[in-house]
């Protein structure tokens, strides 16, 4: 497992609450994680 996908893994449970606070709904929340997850490992991001 890469370093992203550990840091991912760590925090998983907390990311749908931050999601959905900063989108104001919890509809779409859920989906909203894994799409950033993807986006942020394709544009070559890793865990600090």
């Amino acid at each position: 497992m890469t370093d992203s996908a550990e840091a991912f893994e760590a925090q998983r449970r907390r990311l749908p609450g931050l999601a959905c606070r900063l989108l104001g709904a919890a509809s779409g929340a859920g989906d909203v994680v894994p799409d950033a997850f993807l986006r942020w490992g394709t544009a070559g991001g890793e865990a600090s």
